[in-house]
């Protein structure tokens, strides 16, 4: 009987490791996570001090679950993927930046013009919460940061310029700033390098060598929902089940032998 357990043990150990490092990398491979929709949900706004504080726990929470490191010893990826795209905050704003990735291939003139827009963004924020107001402008720019073709950002870089009245006079230089950066990205366009594998060497500081240190020494971190050690969540729902597959196995050992 001991010999049959030990044998069992060894060939649960390998099995162990192979599904839960399966479960491990879909859950990274799948775009997006639970604590990214519930900071998007917890607050209506992507301005001022709510998203100082959202990007702040969305940050600190890609610290906690590792999520700011590399997947695996490698990263397969094309040479116009940049590789902080996870840090940007909301994740509506890293699928815009990815669908610019896709259409231009150019990550630095793409940062480039996203951070005009943002910059604008911030602008224009100012002069409503001055004027008590909701302009054009902030729906034509929520519009800029949902479109990637080329002639629907021109469309709507001209809609802004011709909407700047008297008063917003001080808007004319983020929105030509805009416009220079994004006529650049166009220029420089290079949707060529999404065709072109880049291999890059992670060593050991990667998430999935982190989880697995962390499963040899019995830590399987925490969980999203309940902030608590998920192994002890773990102990408490499923403490019934085990007792009764404890039972069962030793009655079968003592029906067998």
């Amino acid at each position: 009987m001991g010999k049959y357990l030990l044998k069992r043990l060894i060939l649960l150990l390998p099995t162990v490791w192979l599904i839960g490092s399966l479960a491990f990398l879909l859950s990274r491979l799948i775009p997006g996570t639970y604590f990214d929709r519930f900071l998007e949900a917890e607050t209506t706004s992507i301005r001022g001090n709510v998203a100082i504080l959202t990007r702040e726990k969305y940050l600190d929470n890609l610290r906690i679950t590792e999520l700011n490191k590399p997947t695996f010893y490698f990263t397969l990826k094309t040479a116009a993927q940049p590789d902080t795209l996870q840090n940007v905050f909301p994740v509506s704003h890293q699928v815009l930046l990815q669908g610019l990735v896709q259409e231009y291939g150019n990550w630095v003139e793409i940062s480039d013009y996203y951070l005009a827009v943002l910059n604008l963004q911030s602008q224009i924020d100012l002069l409503s919460i001055r004027n008590n107001s909701n302009s054009n402008l902030q729906q034509n720019l929520l519009l800029l940061l949902q479109k990637t073709d080329p002639l629907q950002i021109a469309a709507i870089i001209n809609i802004l310029q011709k909407e700047v009245t008297t008063e917003q006079m001080a808007l004319k230089r983020p929105i030509d700033n805009v416009d220079r950066h994004y006529k650049k990205m166009l220029q420089r366009a290079q949707p060529w390098r999404n065709l072109l594998p880049a291999i890059k060497l992670n060593g050991f500081n990667n998430a999935y060598h982190s989880w697995f240190l962390g499963l040899v020494q019995g830590n399987l971190g925490y969980s999203y929902r309940d902030r608590r050690p998920v192994l002890q969540v773990l102990t408490e729902v499923m403490s019934n089940t085990l007792v009764l597959l404890v039972g069962s196995l030793f009655i079968l050992f003592l029906v067998e032998y």
